[in-house]
């Protein structure tokens, strides 16, 4: 009796001619393959298959390739719906004899969503089954074609919103732990963005809460700090900030890491609550935490002077969108907080014209504006028009000796020349 090991497996031949021909044919439909001549290769690969269907895990890797191959180039109707089939027959094949369930069933998944798209829902259970068995090791690509057939199923109404949510929130969580993965980082990465997203655009903030909430309960306060983290990323992308259950996974996850992230995350809801005084803390932390990141730096300066301007505290709001300008002198809206405090200031002046001549200052800043925005022109000659409205009036200033065309310096914390203007 002849025995061939494979793996772990061990098998029989039924006769020393069954050895021979198994290996005769595994040969010549390897040399076919390797040149990539699928048509002959799947001769000797379809005798191999009914000789000896336990000989190699490659007979069914590389008889996937050969079938797909075959199938995108086959016009016949009938014929492709026969690769088709023996397409899946191999994958069924695959699993009776070298187990991985999970993989190959989410293959399983995304063949059907591939070839029979009219098999959606079965496609859908597929992948989930994959999802359940596989759990961390899921890989990418059967985490996007679940999010693609959970799309498909929601827009038929073939599938409870919950049920949609709660899959897809377990996928989320998986692409979210391998966002770092060496081999696949960019397909996992995009899975996690396109999930994210998805669930952001497609349901309410109530229906989110609800299935984190649930979610939240079987830990009793000890959760995950993965699954804070996923929480945080999607009720951020669907605006769902001014929840408690946002603020608790915030502060829950800032007080455990504090991150950049979970420090914005804070800042939002208290600037909702218009706790101006916390959120500038969140914001000052977030700062400190974005130092290497000059985009995410710039967006915090941003922000924090866009607070100061809110609290009318407006020489911070300047040094803050200063600051920014320094990083990034394509930041727009800090020069329009810029001009904004500087149009707000009072006591500059110590007479009737030099008292609104912040005005000038305030239009000088627009002009540059105007200049480094050309596409924002319509918007910034409204602010010009507005500010030019309570310019300091002729004959006020000409008692003063200032005449149109004179250099005007402009006190208090402004402390910046101009040019009078009427």
């Amino acid at each position: 009796c002849y025995i061939c090991l494979n793996g772990q497996m061990e098998r029989k031949w039924q006769s020393p001619e069954d050895s021979v021909e198994c290996l005769k044919n595994f040969s010549l439909y390897s040399e076919y393959f390797k040149q990539n001549i699928s048509q002959d290769a799947y001769i000797y690969w379809q005798n191999v298959i009914k000789l000896c269907p336990w000989f190699s895990k490659s007979i069914y890797v590389n008889g996937v390739t050969i079938l797909t191959n075959l199938i995108n180039n086959e016009k016949d109707p009938s014929r492709k719906e026969k690769l088709i089939d023996t397409l899946f027959q191999t994958l069924e094949k695959r699993i009776e004899y070298f187990g991985e369930r999970g993989y190959v069933t989410g293959l399983i998944g995304i063949y059907l969503l591939t070839y029979k798209p009219a098999e959606t829902r079965l496609a859908y259970i597929k992948l989930l089954e994959s999802v359940d068995l596989e759990g961390k090791k899921t890989t990418p690509y059967v985490l996007s074609s679940l999010l693609y057939a959970v799309s498909s199923l929601l827009d038929k109404k073939m599938i409870e919103r919950a049920t949609a949510l709660s899959n897809l929130l377990k996928a989320t969580e998986i692409a979210y732990l391998n966002k770092d993965d060496e081999k696949n980082r960019e397909a996992y990465q995009n899975a996690l963005t396109n999930l994210s997203k998805f669930i952001a655009q497609k349901f309410k903030c109530d229906e989110i809460e609800k299935e984190i909430n649930d979610n939240l309960t079987s830990y009793n306060g000890n959760v995950p700090d993965y699954k804070v983290d996923v929480f945080l990323t999607i009720l951020n992308e669907a605006g769902c900030t001014k929840s408690e259950t946002f603020y608790n996974l915030a502060e829950q996850s800032y007080n455990r890491r504090p991150t950049y992230e979970s420090a914005i995350s804070l800042a939002k809801i208290l600037l909702e609550k218009k706790d101006y005084s916390k959120a500038i803390k969140y914001l000052e932390d977030a700062l400190q935490m974005s130092q290497q990141d000059t985009q995410k730096k710039v967006s915090t300066l941003i922000t924090l002077a866009s607070v100061y301007e809110n609290i009318a505290n407006y020489p911070k709001a300047r040094e803050y969108a200063e600051k920014a300008i320094e990083l990034d002198k394509n930041s727009y809206t800090a020069y329009i907080i810029i001009a904004n405090s500087y149009s707000r200031a009072k006591g500059c002046g110590d007479n009737e014209c030099t008292n609104r001549a912040n005005y000038w200052v305030a239009t000088d800043v627009l002009y540059q504006a105007k200049k480094l925005f050309p596409d924002k022109e319509k918007e910034i000659n409204s602010l010009i028009q507005n500010y030019s409205y309570y310019y300091p009036k002729k004959e006020e200033c000409f008692f003063y000796g200032i005449k149109e065309g004179d250099e005007v310096e402009v006190k208090c914390w402004i402390n910046k020349k101009t040019k009078a203007r009427f």
